[in-house]
């Protein structure tokens, strides 16, 4: 019943994280940053993403006769699947401040990661989603790198137009 809600959480998550690395590296700048703007973004949004559901659930119940769903939980699903999952693309920078990695292998390591990851997620709904698993683990792979992308594309324009 809540299994939406997690997959809600976890795809938005991992595609908002790394769309916002991406665009970070796109623009070129320091790990550092990256590290902060995708930390402070992956609880943010997580928050965001958990409210906004937990209201839209709240929403959908108040519409119903008999409701199915605790809007709470619902946003709690939201709000930790967002951040267990978005988490994923941030790992090889915060481990940097650890080791010492070469800063340009930094974003192919959180890519590969990135895509591993939305596999998985595509593996998962595959699991309880009936129709064609590859299509859906596919689809999932497609949408996620298309955000991704679009995001390095805009970091690096306008890192030429304005840095």
């Amino acid at each position: 019943m809540y299994f939406g809600d997690g997959v809600l959480g976890g795809i938005d998550g991992i595609i908002t994280t790394f769309a916002i690395i991406s665009g970070a590296a796109g623009a070129n700048l320091d790990f550092k940053i990256i590290i902060i703007i995708g930390i402070s973004s992956l609880f943010a949004d997580a928050f965001s993403m958990g409210v906004s559901n937990y209201l839209a659930t709240k929403t959908d119940l108040n519409l119903m006769e008999k409701p199915d769903k605790n809007p709470v939980i619902s946003g709690l699903i939201t709000f930790s699947s967002f951040i267990i999952w978005g988490v994923v693309p941030l790992i090889p920078y915060i481990f940097s401040l650890w080791f010492d990695y070469h800063y340009q292998y930094l974003f192919i390591i959180s890519m590969i990661m990135s895509l591993l990851t939305f596999l998985s997620i595509g593996l998962l709904r595959s699991m309880y989603d009936k129709s064609n698993s590859l299509l859906i683990i596919f689809e999932t792979l497609i949408l996620g790198t298309i955000a991704a992308f679009i995001a390095y594309i805009i970091g690096d324009l306008l890192d030429a137009l304005i840095l």
